[in-house]
């Protein structure tokens, strides 16, 4: 099935998915400076998948998805400012033809907003990092070198201490080995261990490897968490720490709602049924128990109101499904009226 979103690697080039329609889907190229939405056939698509020429790839830059930016912080109050002067371009429905969105963009410059260079700029920066509002966070990250590995050499890296004693650890391959192993044993599990646990373990190792390392030059806590911070990424930690089953319920990264591909009031219902943690009894004999009753509700998944129910002893299935259906379908002024029960249309 093919998702908004989804990234397919094809020829060596990476492709997001951005918009699913019946006989066409469209992408854009992810490496690419220049790349723009692309219109190509579906069925084309899925034959090229199958014939394993095509395949699904990691994202890279689901990690952006799970930033939490501080309250009116520089990058916050840019990125929903870059938001809003393409907000008219990404809403459109036919964002990816080319005359309609010269069209679009040449409103916005026109009302002196921002260059046309920087639209197409922030443009291509939504679609290809994942259609999401931190899609058009600043790169002001990327100044300064932040999460890159500085080389190591006989001197500490880091400012000097002020007043604890001693330089402190220099961190080398050695330690760092030790660092990832504790790491992955005990922080990158379902256990879901402290940093100060996994930093008591690590000196009980170290100190057994060496003995004779006096206590101001061992590495601190913070070496540990700044190792952790940048040789692991927030993805991988909150799903190596999370069930499967925890992290696709809960965790996992929403791009859409349930009204994304409904058109309307009516469009699609969901049905949903619960053996009820109750027992029936007979009418003719109440010590008689009859069973659980079986309770379906249908709803409507635009409105989210209850359009349809069921009661009654047959487990759930297809056949009863169509009862609900039913049940939705009519007129519930009449039904009620079955029930010695009035109600009015709203």
């Amino acid at each position: 099935m093919l998702r908004i979103n989804d990234v397919y690697e094809f020829d060596e080039k990476k492709y997001r998915i951005l918009k699913v329609y019946t006989d066409h889907i469209i992408w854009i190229e992810l490496e690419n400076q220049k790349a723009l939405p692309e219109l190509y056939t579906r069925s084309t698509l899925i034959e090229v998948i199958e014939s394993g020429n095509i395949k699904i790839t990691t994202d890279p830059f689901e990690d952006m998805s799970l930033m939490v930016l501080e309250e009116n912080s520089v990058y916050q109050i840019k990125r929903d400012k870059n938001l809003a002067i393409i907000k008219p371009i990404i809403e459109h429905e036919k964002f990816y033809d080319s005359n309609i969105r010269a069209s679009l963009i040449n409103e916005i410059v026109n009302q002196k907003i921002t260059t046309k260079q920087t639209i197409y700029r922030l443009l291509r920066q939504y679609w290809q990092r994942g259609m999401t509002p931190n899609a058009l966070i600043p790169q002001y990250y990327n100044s300064g070198g932040k999460g890159v590995k500085k080389a190591v050499n006989n001197k500490k890296l880091g400012r000097p201490r002020i007043i604890s004693e001693g330089t402190g650890a220099l961190i080398d391959e050695d330690i760092e080995r030790l660092f990832r192993r504790v790491i992955n044993q005990y922080m990158l599990n379902e256990n879901k261990h402290t940093l100060p646990y996994t930093y008591r373990k690590f000196l009980s190792i170290y100190q057994s490897l060496y003995p004779d390392i006096i206590e101001t030059e061992v590495p601190s806590i913070w070496q540990l968490k700044y190792f952790y911070d940048r040789e692991y990424s927030p993805i991988l930690k909150i799903k190596s720490r999370t069930s499967k089953i925890e992290y696709l319920k809960d965790k996992r990264v929403l791009y859409s709602t349930v009204n994304t591909h409904v058109l309307g009031p009516g469009s699609r219902y969901q049905v949903d049924a619960t053996i009820a943690d109750i027992y029936l009894v007979s009418d003719s004999d109440r010590g008689c128990i009859i069973g659980r009753p079986t309770i379906y509700f249908m709803m409507d998944e635009f409105s989210r109101m209850v359009t349809g129910m069921y009661v009654g002893l047959e487990n759930p299935s297809y056949v009863t499904s169509m009862l609900v259906l039913r049940m939705a379908m009519s007129d519930k002024v009449d039904y009620c009226k079955k029930f010695d029960h009035e109600i009015r249309v709203c």
